[in-house]
């Protein structure tokens, strides 16, 4: 398969994982995120890590807020970042509609989605 298959594969399953993400069915998400990862390791990709996060965000998601810290009220709840949920002044986010990323994170997945030199 040629880097840009891989690209490829790694968007279609980002966008399936999203999409499950947002009609709430963890499930499917995490399944998503388990076979992406399999793939991943197979090939010797380093999106096997991204596909694991996703997993990962699935299950956070599906347990939902802590019983030891009630959920408080979206106007004033802190942002912090979607995957590893620090926030600021610790790290500086990114805000998109639906969550934020900070800067670490994005560069993991950046890191995960450039393409590999041949060798």
């Amino acid at each position: 398969m040629t880097d840009a298959q891989d690209l490829d594969l790694r968007q279609l399953l980002a966008l399936v994982w999203g999409q499950l993400m947002r009609e709430k069915r963890w499930h499917l998400a995490m399944l998503t995120g388990v076979l992406g990862s399999q793939i991943f390791y197979d090939r010797a990709d380093e999106a096997e890590a991204l596909a694991l996060s996703w997993v990962a965000k699935a299950m956070e998601e599906m347990k939902g807020p802590s019983p030891a810290s009630p959920a408080r009220p979206a106007a004033t709840e802190e942002p912090s970042c979607s995957f590893c949920t620090r926030s600021p002044p610790e790290v500086r986010l990114i805000a998109g509609a639906r969550g934020a990323i900070c800067g670490d994170c994005a560069a993991q997945i950046n890191d995960a989605f450039a393409l590999r030199p041949r060798g």
